[in-house]
């Protein structure tokens, strides 16, 4: 079995979903609704009170207001000044009361009196708040400074994709800018309140922040967000050359000022925090720990599974792909040197994209009008960031879309094959951009179903093995292959964070799988313990489409097809698997009372 390390981020607009009301104010949100008088009018007033909270849920701060829409004005959104999310403790406890009042209102509604299509809605946005408010009451359980996915990461990559289509969008960019201090404040605040409660992370995570935080706040003639800004502004066709001088050089002065400085500020105030962490060990260790990590393995797999009934699904699945891995090897013993030798010929990732989107061409609907451009991930953020990830588009202008690569991170012109499958096509690019074109509603923009987006793309890294042109018994391997793997970081997920396992616990079990070099392990220990519930996203949730398609091709033998099941999935969009499972039954009976 080869072993290999590979994870995955997907960005999305908002720097921290469980706080996506941080900055909520009064308004629309804290109206009384009127009581409907018809069934007709209740699906019109349904349709209002969901563009009233997008409008009030997308505004709230400036970088989830850029990330979300293109045209706020479109959408009857107003402009703020700039601002980032609140993190501080006022503008937690002012985002737990905006979403009690959003799920009262919402609960205002009838379901029974609404489309079957606004009841899809009204129960996927009951489920996330719902969950939401159930975490917000373990706020200082999470960790805003996660080493491989925090904010101090989120930040540069997203003010580096800061798009100027405007003068107000340069001038909203570097009030930010001069905000930055404030923002790392209350992040501190937040840190400092966790080392107080004795829920600090490890000093080895914290010396990665650290690092981090030095590495980035270092002054440079070619730093990120000098080189960035200087190449949009001078692309900004609406700006004289004048202009364009006066703002690189407000720039780089606020970055030099205020930026910086708030990184290396940062680093110096985390230093403090070192040797305060109680926990070397998982949330199980904790008190509460273990209600919290029941609950993020629900936000994380999009299931109602408790961590003991996932865990022996996982084990269930992996059991199975070894056997048909074992069978396949018994049946031709030059498997085995095939696979170990095995490299896709082609290293141009633009082209793996475009083969790929043919390759799939019969088992997925068309995309069409969508391009993305492939770049590297920047030297100062490569240490530090995940192999890939997909920037995801604006609702209002979903064409052009951006994916990042880290190649001191991909291993092979195979792994970066499967990586741009599942970042691109058919993976986070095709289904954000698929889900927005038959017809996304805006307010499920803001939710995130990690378990969906996670587990789809990774459901389509495993086909992709099917894609890259190789026979199907070395696809079939390589691709159960992969499943173990990440099988393997599941259980242990739950074994570290819910079992309760150390080290040598965890070493023991890799261990049974031919992993026994303890430097690695205690490596995958750190990383897991950084970021809970993190491999569940994409495990559980690739286990749950797995399982969908087994049941729907089991039930409805005489009319699936994989392009019916993919096509009923982006239709549906990010939800619950619950109600997924729910939206393809209904799919699938309606074709074969067609097909009758």
């Amino acid at each position: 079995m080869t072993f290999r390390k590979k994870y995955f981020l997907f960005f999305l607009p908002l720097l921290l979903l469980p706080l996506i009301f941080s900055c909520g104010k009064e308004g629309s949100l804290g109206e009384v609704l009127p009581a409907p008088s018809s069934e007709q009018e209740e699906t019109v007033l349904f349709d209002e009170f969901l563009d009233a909270a997008f409008a009030n849920l997308a505004g709230q701060d400036t970088l989830s207001l850029h990330f979300t829409l293109r045209d706020p004005a479109a959408c009857g959104i107003v402009r703020k000044d700039a601002a980032f999310p609140d993190l501080s403790a006022a503008g937690i406890e002012r985002n737990q009361k905006d979403m009690e009042s959003l799920l009262t209102q919402l609960e205002s509604f009838s379901p029974e009196r609404l489309s079957d299509r606004q009841r899809l809605v009204y129960d996927t946005l009951k489920d996330y708040l719902t969950l939401q408010l159930n975490l917000l009451e373990y706020t200082c359980y999470e960790e805003l400074l996660s080493p491989s996915s925090g904010l101090q990461l989120d930040l540069p990559i997203l003010l580096s994709e800061y798009v100027f289509s405007d003068k107000q969008d340069v001038e909203d960019y570097l009030a930010l800018l001069d905000k930055v201090d404030i923002y790392f404040s209350n992040i501190f605040d937040y840190e400092k309140k966790k080392s107080d409660l004795g829920l600090a992370m490890n000093d080895a995570a914290m010396d990665q922040v650290v690092s981090f935080c030095d590495t980035f706040g270092t002054e440079s003639e070619n730093h990120l967000l000098f080189a960035s800004f200087r190449q949009k502004i001078m692309e900004a066709d609406f700006l004289t050359d004048l202009e364009k001088e006066k703002y690189i050089d407000t720039n780089e002065n606020t970055v030099k000022e205020k930026v910086l400085p708030s990184y290396r500020a940062l680093a110096e105030k985390m230093e403090t925090l070192k040797s305060t962490c109680v926990n070397e060990e998982g949330l199980a260790h904790v008190s509460g720990g273990k209600e919290y990590y029941s609950l993020l393995v629900k936000q994380a797999s999009g299931t109602k599974d408790s961590p003991l009934m996932l865990s022996y699904r996982i084990r269930q699945q992996r059991e199975t792909d070894m056997e048909v891995m074992t069978s396949l090897f018994s049946a031709d013993p030059t498997l085995a040197s095939r696979c170990a030798a095995y490299q896709y010929e082609q290293s141009d990732p633009e082209l793996m994209l475009a083969a790929l989107q043919q390759a799939i061409s019969a088992d997925f609907p068309a995309c069409s009008g969508a391009f993305a451009s492939i770049s590297t991930v920047d030297d100062y953020l490569a240490p530090y960031t995940a192999p890939a990830f997909y920037l995801v588009a604006p609702i209002d202008d979903y064409q052009e879309n951006v994916i990042y690569y880290n190649p001191s991170k991909v291993s092979g012109n195979l792994d970066l094959f499967t990586t741009i499958a599942h970042e691109g096509f058919p993976g986070h690019l095709y289904q954000t951009v698929m889900s927005y074109s038959y017809g996304l509603e805006n307010i499920r923009s803001m939710l995130s179903f990690p378990g969906f987006t996670e587990g789809w793309a990774t459901y389509v890294e495993m086909l992709s093995y099917h894609y890259a042109g190789m026979d199907e018994s070395l696809a079939t391997v390589l691709e159960k292959n992969y499943s173990v793997i990440l099988s393997l970081y599941a259980t242990a997920d739950i074994g570290i964070h819910y079992r309760g396992w150390d080290v040598t616990e965890t070493l023991s079990f890799f261990s049974e799988y031919g992993i026994s070099d303890r430097e690695v392990v205690e490596e995958i220990y750190q990383m897991i313990l950084s970021d809970p519930a993190n491999y569940l996203k994409y495990y559980a949730g690739y286990l749950s489409f797995l399982s969908l398609q087994q049941e729907m091709a089991a039930k409805y033998p005489d009319i699936f097809t994989l392009y019916e099941f993919h096509k009923c999935i982006l239709e549906t969009g990010p939800t619950s698997f619950d109600l997924l499972e729910e939206e393809l039954n209904e799919y699938f009976s309606q074709l074969a009372a067609k097909a009758a």
